[in-house]
C-alpha cells in the first residue's frame, strides 16, 4: 500500500491528490498547489523584475504575455492562458483513483481492532 501511496502524492504538497490536475508535461499537481504555484509567479516577477516562471513583460502596445509557471517535478515551463489554472486539464482517472485508495485506507483503519488482552483465567 505504502508504494501505490506514494504515487498519489503530490509532488508539490506531499499529501494525497486533491483535485488534480493535468500539465502539458503530463506530471499532477493538486489545483491548489498549481494556484499557489501561479501566485508564487505572478508575485515573483513583480518584485524580481522578472523571475524564472513568471509572467513576462514585453513592449508597451504589444498584447499582454501570458503567464507561465514550471512543473517542480521536470522544470519545464508550461504557459497558461488568459483562464490561468482553469485551462488546464482535470485527471478525473487520477482522481477516483485517489478516492478508492481512502475509502480502503479507512476500512483498513476500522476494521483492525486491537488483539484482546484479557486471558482466561484457569
Amino acid at each position: 500500500m505504502e508504494a501505490l501511496e506514494s504515487e498519489l502524492t503530490c509532488p508539490m504538497c506531499l499529501d494525497l491528490f486533491d483535485c488534480p490536475l493535468q500539465l502539458p508535461c503530463l506530471h499532477n499537481l493538486c489545483r491548489k498547489c498549481v494556484q499557489d504555484l501561479e501566485a508564487f509567479s505572478k508575485n515573483a516577477d513583480k518584485i524580481g523584475g522578472g523571475a524564472q516562471g513568471g509572467i513576462k513583460k514585453g513592449p508597451p502596445g504589444q498584447a499582454k504575455p501570458k503567464a507561465k509557471i514550471t512543473c517542480p517535478t521536470c522544470r519545464r515551463n508550461i504557459p497558461l492562458d488568459e483562464r490561468g489554472v482553469d485551462s488546464l486539464s482535470r485527471n478525473m482517472v487520477l482522481q477516483n483513483i485517489v478516492d478508492r485508495f481512502r475509502d480502503a485506507r479507512d476500512k483498513g483503519k476500522h476494521n483492525t481492532a486491537p488483539p484482546c488482552q484479557v486471558r482466561g483465567v484457569s
